[in-house]
Protein backbone atom coordinates (compact mmCIF):
# COMPACT_ATOMS: atom_id res chain seq x y z
CA UNK A 1 0.00 0.00 0.00
CA UNK A 2 1.33 3.28 -1.28
CA UNK A 3 1.86 6.28 1.12
CA UNK A 4 -1.15 8.40 -0.29
CA UNK A 5 -3.46 5.27 0.12
CA UNK A 6 -1.97 4.91 4.18
CA UNK A 7 -2.58 8.31 5.06
CA UNK A 8 -6.40 8.07 3.39
CA UNK A 9 -6.99 4.68 5.31
CA UNK A 10 -6.00 6.31 8.31
CA UNK A 11 -8.22 9.57 7.79
CA UNK A 12 -10.28 7.31 7.61
CA UNK A 13 -10.16 5.39 10.61
CA UNK A 14 -9.55 8.55 12.85
CA UNK A 15 -12.83 9.92 11.55
CA UNK A 16 -14.60 6.56 12.09
CA UNK A 17 -13.10 6.72 15.99
CA UNK A 18 -14.20 10.39 16.08
CA UNK A 19 -17.90 9.34 15.32
CA UNK A 20 -17.84 6.77 17.62
CA UNK A 21 -16.98 8.76 19.94
CA UNK A 22 -19.42 11.71 19.58
CA UNK A 23 -22.05 8.99 19.27
CA UNK A 24 -20.92 7.76 22.56
CA UNK A 25 -20.35 11.81 23.90
CA UNK A 26 -24.16 12.13 22.76
CA UNK A 27 -25.50 9.32 24.41
CA UNK A 28 -24.02 10.21 27.82
CA UNK A 29 -25.08 14.09 27.78
CA UNK A 30 -28.71 15.76 28.14
CA UNK A 31 -29.84 16.02 24.95
CA UNK A 32 -28.50 19.41 22.79
CA UNK A 33 -25.20 19.24 25.25
CA UNK A 34 -21.89 19.22 23.71
CA UNK A 35 -18.84 18.92 25.74
CA UNK A 36 -16.31 21.27 24.35
CA UNK A 37 -13.42 19.16 24.62
CA UNK A 38 -14.60 16.17 22.78
CA UNK A 39 -14.69 19.04 19.59
CA UNK A 40 -11.50 20.76 20.50
CA UNK A 41 -8.28 20.04 17.73
CA UNK A 42 -6.38 19.02 20.80
CA UNK A 43 -8.39 16.37 22.26
CA UNK A 44 -8.72 15.18 18.58
CA UNK A 45 -4.53 14.67 18.69
CA UNK A 46 -5.20 12.72 21.92
CA UNK A 47 -7.64 10.62 20.99
CA UNK A 48 -5.50 10.01 17.73
CA UNK A 49 -2.26 9.79 19.66
CA UNK A 50 -4.51 7.42 21.64
CA UNK A 51 -5.36 5.17 18.81
CA UNK A 52 -1.95 4.87 17.50
CA UNK A 53 -0.64 4.06 20.88
CA UNK A 54 -3.04 1.06 21.06
CA UNK A 55 -1.94 -0.21 17.18
CA UNK A 56 1.75 0.01 18.35
CA UNK A 57 0.76 -2.05 21.63
CA UNK A 58 -1.35 -4.86 19.91
CA UNK A 59 1.53 -4.71 17.62
CA UNK A 60 4.54 -5.16 19.42
CA UNK A 61 2.64 -7.60 21.84
CA UNK A 62 2.26 -9.99 18.06
CA UNK A 63 5.64 -9.19 17.47
CA UNK A 64 7.41 -10.44 20.79
CA UNK A 65 5.19 -13.40 20.44
CA UNK A 66 6.09 -14.17 16.80
CA UNK A 67 9.94 -13.95 18.05
CA UNK A 68 9.23 -16.11 20.90
CA UNK A 69 8.16 -18.83 18.89
CA UNK A 70 10.69 -18.53 16.06
CA UNK A 71 13.87 -16.90 17.64
CA UNK A 72 16.80 -18.89 17.54
CA UNK A 73 19.36 -16.65 19.79
CA UNK A 74 18.95 -17.12 23.21
CA UNK A 75 19.41 -13.46 23.82
CA UNK A 76 16.63 -12.45 20.92
CA UNK A 77 13.94 -15.05 22.92
CA UNK A 78 14.85 -12.73 25.95
CA UNK A 79 14.37 -9.52 24.49
CA UNK A 80 11.38 -10.35 23.21
CA UNK A 81 10.09 -12.34 26.42
CA UNK A 82 10.76 -8.54 28.25
CA UNK A 83 9.16 -7.04 25.38
CA UNK A 84 6.00 -9.36 25.68
CA UNK A 85 5.87 -8.58 29.72
CA UNK A 86 5.70 -4.75 29.14
CA UNK A 87 3.70 -4.12 26.20
CA UNK A 88 1.15 -6.24 27.65
CA UNK A 89 1.12 -4.31 30.81
CA UNK A 90 1.22 -1.17 28.92
CA UNK A 91 -1.76 -2.16 26.65
CA UNK A 92 -3.53 -3.03 29.90
CA UNK A 93 -2.62 1.05 31.04
CA UNK A 94 -3.65 2.33 27.97
CA UNK A 95 -7.45 0.41 27.41
CA UNK A 96 -7.76 1.51 31.11
CA UNK A 97 -6.81 5.47 30.43
CA UNK A 98 -9.01 5.03 26.75
CA UNK A 99 -12.27 3.59 29.04
CA UNK A 100 -11.85 6.31 32.03
CA UNK A 101 -11.89 9.21 29.04
CA UNK A 102 -14.71 7.31 27.21
CA UNK A 103 -12.54 6.52 23.48
CA UNK A 104 -13.53 2.96 21.96
CA UNK A 105 -10.83 1.08 21.11
CA UNK A 106 -9.42 0.59 17.57
CA UNK A 107 -11.25 -1.33 15.47
CA UNK A 108 -8.36 -3.38 13.91
CA UNK A 109 -5.26 -2.78 13.03
CA UNK A 110 -3.76 -0.18 10.57
CA UNK A 111 -2.38 -1.64 6.72
CA UNK A 112 1.46 -0.75 8.27
CA UNK A 113 1.54 -3.00 11.43
CA UNK A 114 -0.42 -6.06 9.74
CA UNK A 115 1.94 -5.85 6.90
CA UNK A 116 4.73 -5.64 9.13
CA UNK A 117 3.53 -8.78 11.01
CA UNK A 118 2.72 -10.90 7.89
CA UNK A 119 6.49 -9.97 6.72
CA UNK A 120 8.21 -10.87 10.30
CA UNK A 121 5.70 -14.03 9.75
CA UNK A 122 7.21 -15.12 5.97
CA UNK A 123 10.98 -14.03 7.17
CA UNK A 124 12.87 -17.32 6.80
CA UNK A 125 14.39 -19.36 10.07
CA UNK A 126 17.83 -18.09 9.27
CA UNK A 127 17.62 -14.65 9.04
CA UNK A 128 14.53 -14.12 11.66
CA UNK A 129 16.72 -12.99 14.41
CA UNK A 130 17.82 -10.56 12.45
CA UNK A 131 15.31 -9.19 10.91
CA UNK A 132 13.09 -9.02 14.15
CA UNK A 133 16.02 -7.10 16.28
CA UNK A 134 15.51 -4.60 12.82
CA UNK A 135 11.69 -4.20 13.78
CA UNK A 136 11.84 -3.67 16.74
CA UNK A 137 14.53 -0.63 17.11
CA UNK A 138 12.53 0.93 14.20
CA UNK A 139 9.14 0.59 15.95
CA UNK A 140 10.54 1.67 19.02
CA UNK A 141 12.50 4.56 17.57
CA UNK A 142 9.06 5.55 15.91
CA UNK A 143 7.04 5.33 19.75
CA UNK A 144 9.71 7.20 21.19
CA UNK A 145 9.15 10.03 18.91
CA UNK A 146 5.19 9.83 19.41
CA UNK A 147 5.29 9.53 22.91
CA UNK A 148 7.46 12.63 23.63
CA UNK A 149 5.94 14.91 21.68
CA UNK A 150 2.39 13.80 23.04
CA UNK A 151 4.13 13.98 26.47
CA UNK A 152 5.07 17.47 25.87
CA UNK A 153 1.52 17.97 24.12
CA UNK A 154 -1.10 16.43 24.89
CA UNK A 155 -4.34 18.06 26.23
CA UNK A 156 -5.29 15.37 28.55
CA UNK A 157 -2.71 15.77 31.93
CA UNK A 158 -3.58 11.88 32.70
CA UNK A 159 -2.41 11.11 28.96
CA UNK A 160 0.49 13.45 29.56
CA UNK A 161 1.60 11.45 32.63
CA UNK A 162 1.31 7.96 31.12
CA UNK A 163 3.33 8.96 27.85
CA UNK A 164 5.91 10.58 30.56
CA UNK A 165 5.67 7.25 32.69
CA UNK A 166 6.13 5.18 29.32
CA UNK A 167 8.86 6.90 27.82
CA UNK A 168 11.94 5.03 30.22
CA UNK A 169 10.18 2.17 29.26
CA UNK A 170 10.48 2.27 25.70
CA UNK A 171 13.69 4.09 25.67
CA UNK A 172 15.14 1.03 27.62
CA UNK A 173 13.25 -1.45 24.80
CA UNK A 174 15.31 0.52 22.54
CA UNK A 175 18.37 -0.10 24.50
CA UNK A 176 17.51 -3.59 24.70
CA UNK A 177 16.70 -3.60 20.75
CA UNK A 178 20.33 -2.23 19.17
CA UNK A 179 22.22 -4.45 22.14
CA UNK A 180 20.36 -7.48 19.81
CA UNK A 181 21.04 -5.83 17.07
CA UNK A 182 24.83 -5.81 17.15
CA UNK A 183 24.91 -8.96 18.45
CA UNK A 184 23.17 -10.24 15.96
CA UNK A 185 25.60 -8.45 12.86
Amino acid sequence: MNRAAFEALRRNITIALLMGLCSAVGAQTAPGMVREWAASPAWRNDQQFMAEAAHNEHAEIQVASTALRRASNVQARSVAQAMLQDHGRLQQELQALSAAKTIPPPLQSPPLQRGLIDTLQRVDDAAFDRHYAQVIVASHQRAILQFRQAARHAEDADLRAWTKNTLPVLEHHLQMARYLKAALQ
